[in-house]
């Protein structure tokens, strides 16, 4: 195990009947690092999300938290450890706002740490616009409600790994960046922080790490200007694209080159 590891997969392998998933996947998730997981639909990213929560079981290899097995955790002491985001944020019952986010504190129910709750609780949603919407019932949000709410419960929970699927689909441009930037503070706080994004511009700007699934493998694993190559991401997206540098920003830009509306009318 890397020393500065907190999660690691290694020779992992899952398979459902005959579908290999995920093949011979190795990979370090470390503190302090903001790692996203891209590739095309399919790819097996939330799976090996999954693997990483502990919430999917290996078919082979091993999946380590802390240097141990992550399935001989009780569910007690992973909550505690990682906190997850799924990709579809569903709920049984009206619970308000306010109670969806005052839920990542369950972990920390009668230690020390749950004297802080109050505050955990009203720090977590003014970090993510969603204060104005404490006595609003979960069902009746937007989708991109429900994705904030549920990334303040992610946050409330103050766990020292993070994994976020696709925390960023249904939300607005303005809300996108400030998520990720939440992310990215996260892990300069010392966080080991995942997500599974499928903007790669987006990847580009806010990574520190950047791995690329296709066909359940990895493809490369790197900085983002090292990874996001115009060459790599065309064959593992079977579509053309073109990498560049914004002029005024200096970030890395992500685009599919399209064919033009003329050439398509022929």
């Amino acid at each position: 195990m890397s020393p500065r590891a907190a999660l690691q997969v290694i020779g992992a392998c899952v398979e459902y009947g005959p579908a290999t998933i995920l093949r011979d996947i190795d990979l370090d998730v470390r503190p302090g690092e903001l790692l996203v997981l891209v590739g095309p639909n399919g790819a097996g990213k939330s799976t090996l999300l999954g693997v990483l929560a502990g919430d999917v079981e290996l078919t082979r290899g091993r999946a380590l938290i802390d240097g141990e097995p992550i399935r001989s955790r009780r569910a007690s002491e992973l909550a505690r450890r990682r906190s997850v985001l799924l990709q579809e944020h569903r709920l049984s019952f009206p619970f308000t706002v306010t109670e969806v986010v005052a839920m990542g504190r369950a972990p920390w129910h009668g230690r020390d740490e749950s004297d802080a709750d109050e505050a955990v609780i009203a720090d977590a949603m003014r970090r993510t616009d969603v204060e104005h919407l404490s006595d609003r019932r979960f069902p009746t949000l937007s989708g991109g409600e429900k994705g904030r709410a549920s990334f303040a419960r992610v946050m409330a929970q103050e766990a020292p790994i993070v994994l976020l699927d696709e925390p960023t689909a249904a939300l607005d441009i303005a809300h996108q960046e400030a998520l990720l930037t939440e992310a990215r503070r996260l892990s300069r706080e010392g966080r080991a922080v995942v997500a599974v994004l499928h903007d790669l511009s987006l990847a580009a700007a806010y990574a520190d790490r950047v791995c690329v699934l296709a066909g359940g493998q990895v493809r490369a694993d790197g900085s983002p200007e090292d990874v996001l190559r115009p060459d790599l991401l065309s064959d593992v997206y079977g579509h053309p694209v073109d990498v560049f540098t914004h002029p005024r920003t200096g970030d890395l830009i992500v685009s599919p080159l399209r064919t033009p509306v003329e050439e398509v009318a022929r």
